[in-house]
């Protein structure tokens, strides 16, 4: 009788650490699953994370624009109110110098006295001697310019400041301007894993052809391009033009359902006739956690971003799936 006590007591001993062994193996799952869902949720966000007083609202992103020359790039590195650093890249010469290489220059342009090598250098530089905050967008205006720009580009790679790079890869509205080669920039993009790609469509806007849109074929070209291609595990902000995107609320929704993380970035001309109203209906869909605004300050001014909403409904959707995902292991223990 007294053994089989002792048996009881050691069979309910181990039965009690069988159960504690399952319940640290069901909470470890757990935990590797939440690990995972705060990874995701993170995952290509480096631009709000390098400037968190974007976060939630990335319209809060402060930007200069074509810093194609020396004394403006040094006067934009000095601006602490300045957030990215827009720059454009052509293939040209700098000074006397007859070798043709990456420059920072606008089309028609073909020289600089800033070349792309000098341009990442002083940013680096400056971000780390100076100890200032800044990211750059660099818009490649040919497919050679960007193919002969990637060596420079992924000496820098690792460090801690946002870089885009941006190229109209596709034929967009009114305009029928050669884009940059799709399968080649991504081809040579594969490679820059910390990187966001800025890609988006060629336009052309006259103010007696301007009610265009994103029509249905642009769209899908664009998410093809990128299944394609096999990129859609990197990071991607569309740049869509506000004449266009104003009216373009439902492609462009389905646009960023297409591709996991993606954002909006909306630029415009200087004398393009927006219409405000629709382009505050596309805010208010996509939200401004999801949507960088680059353009003019009238413009701004008119859209009143203060009256729109900065949460993003996808972003509440993956908080809602970790929420769940917590009480659904809780429970189970």
């Amino acid at each position: 009788m007294h053994r089989n006590v002792q048996q009881q007591i050691i069979e309910s001993v181990l039965n009690r650490l069988l159960e504690e062994k399952e319940m640290v193996n069901r909470i470890r799952q757990g935990s590797l699953l939440l690990s995972a869902f705060f990874a995701v949720t993170v995952m290509g966000l480096d631009t709000d994370t390098y400037f968190p007083e974007s976060k939630g609202n990335l319209t809060k992103i402060t930007w200069a624009h074509a810093v194609n020359n020396a004394s403006y790039l040094n006067e934009t590195l000095q601006n602490a109110t300045i957030n990215m650093i827009e720059a454009d890249v052509v293939l040209g010469t700098v000074g006397k110098d007859k070798t043709v290489i990456p420059i920072m220059a606008h089309p028609p342009d073909i020289t600089s006295d800033l070349s792309l090598e000098t341009f990442l250098e002083l940013v680096n530089t400056s971000n780390i001697v100076n100890n200032t905050k800044h990211g750059i967008k660099l818009d490649f205006k040919s497919t050679d310019a960007f193919l002969n720009s990637t060596a420079f580009i992924k000496k820098y790679e690792n460090e801690s400041f946002p870089i885009w790079l941006n190229a109209d890869i596709l034929e967009g509205p009114n305009t029928n301007a050669t884009p940059v080669n799709d399968t080649q920039f991504f081809a040579a993009a594969k490679d820059f894993k910390t990187a966001t790609l800025s890609v988006g469509w060629t336009t052309g806007y006259n103010e007696t052809n301007n009610t265009g849109s994103y029509s249905d074929d642009q769209i899908s070209n664009m998410l093809n391009s990128i299944k394609t291609n096999n990129v859609s595990d990197l990071s991607f902000t569309f740049p869509v033009r506000a004449v266009y995107a104003a009216n373009s609320t439902a492609n462009l929704t389905t646009l960023l359902e297409g591709v996991s993380g993606s954002t909006l970035t909306i630029w415009s001309g200087e004398d393009d006739k927006v219409n405000v109203t629709n382009l505050r209906s596309l805010l208010e869909k996509v939200k401004l956690g999801k949507t960088y605004i680059d353009v003019p300050e009238a413009l701004l001014n008119e859209i009143h971003l203060d009256t729109i909403s900065s949460a993003s409904l996808s972003s509440l959707s993956w908080v809602t799936m970790g929420v769940m995902l917590l009480f659904t292991f809780i429970f189970r223990l």
